[in-house]
């Protein structure tokens, strides 16, 4: 007779391994995307001129933002897809540049109605530079996933391994008694 497991492995190691399946289809999602994010007639040689450094856009950002001007949005965006639906912050106003980590500026904005500060972000793509928009392709490509999918993660692990071992006690000591009597 086989004796029954107290733990199934193949489904315990497929759950630990399930967040670094997920985050493969991201990147896998982030790699397509890479080739079809940026519409090619915002890189022309008039937008390379206009859009030639960071503050450039940075200026243009305030007036778009500031105006709920979707059509310049589009322009410093650069991508097929356009902004997402806006609305005018007539009181915005560009403060600084903030930091750059890896490829991207973090320009400061602030809200002199609410004083709510509003980081844009802002990186070179084919000799231009371009606004980003928060999206999953902004979180890969930037590395703030690692903010997000570190934590998260790391306490799936810890769930799975608790629940794991709570389950291999339980049957454990359900073996035993059976045993006993």
């Amino acid at each position: 007779m086989k004796e029954k497991r107290l733990i199934d492995w193949p489904f315990v190691i497929g759950l630990i391994l399930l967040p670094l399946a997920i985050l493969l289809v991201l990147f896998a999602i982030n790699f397509v995307q890479d080739f079809t994010r940026y519409d090619d007639s915002f890189f022309t040689e008039e937008y390379t001129a206009r859009f030639e450094s960071p503050s450039s856009v940075a200026f243009e950002l305030e007036a778009a933002l500031r105006d709920g001007d979707e059509d310049l949005m589009s322009e410093l965006l650069g991508t097929r897809a356009g902004p997402d639906a806006m609305e005018p912050r007539p009181s915005l106003v560009y403060v600084f540049l903030l930091d750059r980590t890896g490829d991207y500026f973090h320009y400061l904005y602030f809200n002199q109605d609410d004083y709510r500060r509003e980081v844009q972000f802002i990186k070179e793509e084919n000799g231009r530079y371009v606004a980003s928009e928060d999206d999953l392709y902004f979180y890969i490509d930037s590395g703030r996933w690692k903010e997000v999918a570190g934590p998260i993660i790391a306490t799936w692990w810890v769930l799975m391994i608790v629940a794991t071992g709570v389950m291999y006690t339980y049957r454990y000591m359900a073996r035993v008694r059976e045993s006993r009597y």
